[in-house]
């Protein structure tokens, strides 16, 4: 068992409340939010709920179930408890989302079905640029501030007519098919159109953790709100300066408005264990930050 911080301690045990969490590198978030979902899931009194810790990897959803695992193990008498999802984010929409209900938006006659693109049968769905035609399954929507939604395709991120893409969209979508790109917009639609779903799915999951919440790009936003203003509370741990997905839309602008919110508990985790200190001091020029080296100065230098 490792030794916890103050702060640690403090968000595992806090009460079953909206949390954002800002956290440095090399600060343990992920044993933090191991065990802040095995607190949730003490904490709630909900026989139905279930508590929903997500991430963006694989890499990242294989370590939770590990140390979940693992820290369960080192109770004696305990087992691997119900009511508890560890999962990417977008597993969690496809499972509880798209291919159960998708087919309500799309309207399709059969479960939706992801593509990647190569599937011979995708030579009939192209869309127009305004110069060649372009694979609809290459369209990225994009979120404009004041605009909505807009559409590009290939590296010169063309923009798309927005009735063309929507019709080559709607066309692919008739044959139950979506992209990883497209699935996000299928699944906006069906908390949108379908109160019932939204409610339920807020029912079933009141309390979603996300890990690496700098990544959360618009669409993801946008679909995590829905599910909390039909009930569910959210809370969100990241660190702004560890964004990977920029590429996707995904800036640490939500983390860092979330954190504004009134009803919104606000921590911090600032001690680095991982590196050395002369390391801490850099990453704080860098970030402006004021994180606390946990580790001592070595006398010999590795580098």
């Amino acid at each position: 068992m490792i030794e916890l911080s103050q702060q640690q301690r403090e968000i595992i045990e806090a009460p079953l409340n909206p949390m954002a969490v800002t956290a440095c590198a090399g600060s343990g978030k992920t044993a933090t939010a191991v065990r802040r979902l095995a607190a949730m899931r003490k904490q709630l009194n909900d026989r139905h709920g279930h508590v929903a810790l997500l991430s963006f990897s694989n890499v990242a959803v294989d370590t939770f179930n590990r140390d979940f695992d693992a820290l369960l193990q080192a109770e004696p008498g305990s087992k691997r408890a119900g009511g508890v999802e560890i999962s990417t984010v977008d597993a969690f929409v496809t499972s509880n989302i798209i291919r159960p209900h998708g087919h309500l938006v799309m309207r399709c006659s059969r479960t939706p079905f992801l593509v990647h693109g190569t599937e011979p049968f995708l030579t009939n769905f192209s869309v127009w640029d305004g110069k060649r035609p372009q694979p609809t399954t290459a369209l990225q929507p994009v979120v404009v501030k004041g605009e909505g939604l807009q559409f590009e395709v290939g590296r010169a991120k063309t923009v798309v007519d927005r009735k063309t893409a929507t019709e080559a969209i709607k066309k692919l979508a008739g044959v139950g098919a979506y992209s990883h790109a497209l699935g996000n917009i299928w699944a906006l639609k069906v908390l949108m159109n379908q109160p019932l779903i939204r409610r339920a799915l807020a029912r079933r999951y009141p309390h979603i953790l996300v890990d690496e919440a700098q990544d959360i790009g618009k669409l993801h936003q946008l679909i995590l709100m829905s599910l909390q203003g039909a009930g569910a509370q959210v809370s969100l741990i990241g660190d702004v300066n560890q964004g990977i997905y920029e590429f996707s839309g995904a800036t640490g602008a939500f983390l860092k408005q979330y954190a504004d919110r009134d009803d919104v508990d606000v921590r911090t985790l600032e001690t680095n264990f991982r590196s050395v200190p002369s390391i801490v001091k850099i990453a704080n020029k860098l970030s402006g930050r004021d994180d606390k080296p946990e580790r001592t100065k070595p006398e010999i230098s590795s580098g």
